[in-house]
């Protein structure tokens, strides 16, 4: 009896210390909408999407950042919890084109100008 009592406080006392662990690694499947972007994990270099079974490991932090970049596109990330769901998905939306926003930018500033001249024109008249 006494030996039964014992290994029922045992069993109890691991039961709940394996519920306080937690998950320490995890394998995330990662997609991205176009593929080929590259991954890092907690800003390292992990390789490119579609990459399937990336392991994060939580031992040491409770969260970790995951960012995808690719050329030409907005860079996109998020933060892996273990319990986040293990297929991640990045809708990659096109970047703007820097070159031309910044002629749209001066054809404006050019036709600020003209107006100003026109306005200063009006009331000289």
């Amino acid at each position: 009896m006494k030996f039964r009592i014992s290994f029922l406080l045992l069993l109890a006392t691991l039961m709940g210390l394996s519920v306080g662990c937690g998950v320490s690694q995890k394998g995330f499947t990662i997609v991205s909408f176009p593929k080929g972007a590259t991954i890092y994990l907690d800003e390292v270099q992990k390789g490119q999407t579609d990459r399937e079974n990336l392991l994060v490991d939580f031992r040491t932090q409770p969260f970790r950042t995951l960012r995808v970049e690719k050329p030409g596109y907005q860079t996109a990330g998020i933060i892996l919890y273990p319990d986040s769901s293990p297929k991640v998905d990045f809708f990659l939306q096109k970047a703007p084109d820097s070159d031309r926003i910044l002629e749209a930018v001066e054809e404006l500033k050019a036709k600020v100008d003209q107006l100003q001249s026109q306005i200063i024109n009006l009331r000289q008249q």
